[in-house]
């Protein structure tokens, strides 16, 4: 490994040690701001106002319990502060670990074999050190670009971007944005939206032993579940842009989870799913939404959708 291979291994290593989950992303901002410091990078650390951003008519939305939003930027100034400013984007926020178990700890932040392992080495705190290195190279070899080149790290990513827009809300005087996502190197100018949405699904409760005098909501949402799989092959039937037909999937839909029924032995009379829908690239989010609610409306009238993210 190459000095500057080794220097940039060692920092990434002390963010994924951090377990940034998404609503606790503190720490790994906090460390983040240290690590540009550290290298010569003039860096803040940022404490949004969670209350306001709530309030916002255009707030993107929640999944993860927070109590507070926390970012971080790093920046390498130009020379004329008039001048077209880049902005560099990443998020150094992480889904947790799941519950099966890990042949390494999820936290490790080693390296095994040329790779560094852990939650979130990938997506995305490698794209963000290998940012805030580019940066502090051009820094040190004396290099200054004619505006401001500003590194944006955020929390909230993976529940729907609250980061980015709360980041955006501050300071969004950018001429281009760059976000170093692992995409294979390859360059994406075009990417599908998404939508999260929960979904409650009502029915009749009763003994299992009168099963008939029941409804219930698990075989309601048979009929839902099968016609977001009809829906997701409507969405799918073209690609809406170009850039979006080499994807086999451009806009999925999917549930990712289920929760029904309190005991073995009754009819439940409740089941909620919580999901995501990908927006076409030539739909808007209000048309995304609208598109979903009639598929599930017609497979069970009695369902209600609410949408949580996006």
């Amino acid at each position: 490994m190459t000095p500057d291979g080794a220097a940039l291994a060692q920092d990434l290593g002390e963010l994924v040690r951090i377990p940034s989950v998404t609503g606790r992303e503190r720490p790994a901002m906090e460390r983040f701001a240290q690590l540009a410091e550290r290298r010569g990078l003039r860096a803040e650390v940022i404490v949004h106002d969670l209350a306001a951003l709530r309030a916002h008519p255009d707030h993107p939305g929640e999944e993860a319990a927070r109590e507070e939003l926390v970012g971080a930027e790093a920046v390498l100034p130009g020379r004329d502060p008039g001048a077209p400013r880049l902005c560099l984007n990443g998020h150094l926020d992480v889904v947790d670990p799941g519950e099966a178990r890990w042949s390494f700890d999820p936290w490790a932040g080693d390296v095994c074999d040329g790779r560094l392992r852990g939650r979130g080495a990938a997506d995305m705190k490698g794209g963000v050190v290998a940012a805030l290195h580019a940066l502090a190279r051009l820094r040190a070899e004396g290099v200054r670009p004619r505006g401001d080149v500003v590194l944006q790290a955020v929390a909230s990513e993976e529940d729907g971007g609250l980061g980015t827009f709360a980041a955006l809300e501050r300071d969004d005087r950018f001429a281009a944005a760059l976000i170093p996502e692992p995409t294979a190197f390859d360059v994406v100018c075009a990417q599908a939206g998404a939508l999260t949405f929960a979904g409650e699904v009502p029915g009749v409760g009763a003994h299992a032993a009168l099963r008939r005098q029941g409804i219930s909501a698990i075989d309601r949402y048979v009929a839902i579940h099968a016609a977001l799989h009809e829906h997701e092959r409507r969405v799918n039937a073209g690609p809406g842009h170009p850039l979006m037909a080499e994807l086999d999937l451009p806009y999925p839909v999917s549930v990712g989870r289920i929760e029904g029924g309190t005991w073995s032995s009754s009819v439940p009379d409740r089941l909620r799913f919580e999901g995501r829908v990908g927006i076409r690239v030539d739909d808007s989010p209000a048309g995304a939404r609208a598109a979903l609610e009639a598929a599930v409306r017609a497979a069970c009238p009695e369902a209600r959708l609410t949408w949580t993210g996006g």
